[in-house]
C-alpha cells in the first residue's frame, strides 16, 4: 500500500512539472502572461515594464525602449539570442551576449554608448534560465559560473568545457538568494548542479576590465568592482555551505593570476582565507571599507583611504602609456573623482 501511494505521489509529481512545462512554453510568444505566485518573473515584468529615464537624451531613450521591447517577446528574442555566436546555439545564458539581441549593440562603439541601456539584459538572462530549467528536455548537466566581473569567467569556458555540459549560466552569482532559488529549481527538474567559481588578483581584474571595454566597448564602473567582487565571493560561499549535503550540487573553486589560475580549497575564499575579500559596514557617516586578497602567504588588508589609492594605482597600471579611449575611461571611472585624477595625470587636463 505504502509503494503504491509513494509511486501515485510521483507520478502526480511528474504530472504537475510537465503541466507546469507546458505552461511555460505556451506562454513564450505573450510577455504578460506570467504566474503570479513567481517572483522572479514578476521583477522581470517590472524590469521590461519599467519607464525610460525621462532625462536620457531622446536618441539613446528610443534605443533602451526598443530594447525592452525586443525583449519582452520572450520567444522572439530566445530566437534570436541562439543565432549568436557566444550563446552555443542557447547552451551559454549570459546577461552581456543578450545585450546582443539589440541590433545596436554590434559594433563597439554602440556598445560604448548602450551598456546601460541594455541593463534588462540581466532580467532576460535570469528569465531565460529559469524557463531552461523548468523544461530540460532530457538535459541533465548545468553549470553554474561565479565571480565578480573580469575574474575570467568566459574565459575559462573553453569550447571543451562548453561540450561537457548541457546548460551554462555566465555571470556573477553574487546575488545568493536568486541562486539558491535556481539551483533548488534545477534540482526539483533533474539537473546535476556544478557551481565553477573563478577569482584572479584585482590587478589582472582592473586590466582585464580595461581591455575589455577598450577592445569590445562593454564596460563595468570601476568604482564597483572590488564591491562586485567581494558579493560573488561571499555568495558562492554562502551557496557551498548551503548544499554541503546535497550530493546533486557540486562546487569547484579556480583562482590564481592570469594564466596560472589553479583549482583551490572553498576554504581559501571564506573569511580569513588567503583569497578572501570584507566589506565592512556602516560606521556612522563614514563607509568603512576593508579588502583582503591573499597572493601566495603575503595577505594584504586596506582601510578606505588605502584602498582608494590601491585603486588609483590599479588604474594607473591599467593605462599605461595613454593607449587607452579616454570617453571610455571616464565612462569606467565615473562618479571616482579621484579615479578622474588618476585619467588627466595620465593623458593631461583637457
Amino acid at each position: 500500500m505504502h509503494g503504491t501511494t509513494s509511486r501515485c505521489m510521483r507520478r502526480g509529481a511528474c504530472q504537475r512539472q510537465a503541466e507546469s512545462a507546458k505552461k511555460r512554453r505556451m506562454n513564450a510568444d505573450d510577455p504578460l502572461n506570467f504566474s503570479e505566485e513567481n517572483m522572479e518573473r514578476s521583477s522581470w515584468i517590472d524590469a521590461v515594464q519599467r519607464k525610460v529615464d525621462p532625462q536620457k537624451d531622446p536618441y539613446s531613450a528610443a534605443v533602451e525602449e526598443r530594447f525592452r521591447k525586443l525583449v519582452a517577446n520572450r520567444a522572439g528574442a530566445d530566437r534570436v539570442y541562439d543565432q549568436l555566436p557566444q550563446a552555443y546555439g542557447g547552451k551559454v545564458i549570459n546577461p552581456d551576449t543578450a545585450r546582443e539581441i539589440l541590433p545596436e549593440y554590434q559594433t563597439r562603439e554602440q556598445r560604448m554608448a548602450h551598456t546601460i541601456g541594455t541593463g534588462v539584459a540581466s532580467a532576460y538572462a535570469k528569465d531565460r534560465l529559469e524557463r531552461e530549467l523548468a523544461d530540460p528536455r532530457g538535459r541533465t548537466r548545468l553549470v553554474l559560473m561565479a565571480g565578480g566581473p573580469g575574474a575570467g569567467k568566459s574565459t575559462f569556458l573553453s569550447p571543451e568545457v562548453c561540450e561537457l555540459a548541457d546548460l551554462i549560466f555566465d555571470a556573477t552569482l553574487r546575488e545568493t538568494e536568486w541562486a539558491r532559488r535556481m539551483i533548488d529549481l534545477a534540482l526539483e527538474h533533474g539537473w546535476e548542479v556544478v557551481v565553477c567559481y573563478v577569482q584572479r588578483p584585482m590587478e589582472d581584474v582592473y586590466r582585464g576590465v580595461v581591455l575589455r571595454a577598450h577592445e569590445h566597448g562593454r564596460w563595468f564602473p570601476i568604482r564597483n568592482l572590488v564591491k562586485a567582487h567581494a558579493d560573488a565571493q561571499r555568495s558562492a560561499a554562502a551557496l557551498s555551505r548551503a548544499f554541503a549535503n546535497e550530493p546533486r550540487v557540486r562546487f569547484s573553486c579556480h583562482v590564481g593570476p592570469t594564466g596560472g589560475v589553479g583549482l583551490a580549497e572553498l576554504s581559501e575564499i571564506e573569511p580569513g582565507g588567503a583569497w578572501g575579500y570584507w566589506i565592512g559596514d556602516n560606521e556612522g557617516n563614514e563607509r568603512k571599507t576593508l579588502e583582503r586578497e591573499g597572493l601566495g602567504d603575503r595577505p594584504r588588508e586596506f582601510e578606505q583611504g588605502a584602498l582608494s589609492r590601491e585603486n588609483q594605482a590599479r588604474l594607473r597600471g591599467a593605462i599605461e602609456g595613454g593607449k587607452i579611449d579616454r570617453r571610455l575611461l571616464e565612462r569606467l571611472a565615473r562618479g571616482d573623482e579621484r579615479l578622474l585624477s588618476v585619467i588627466r595625470e595620465v593623458y593631461g587636463s583637457e
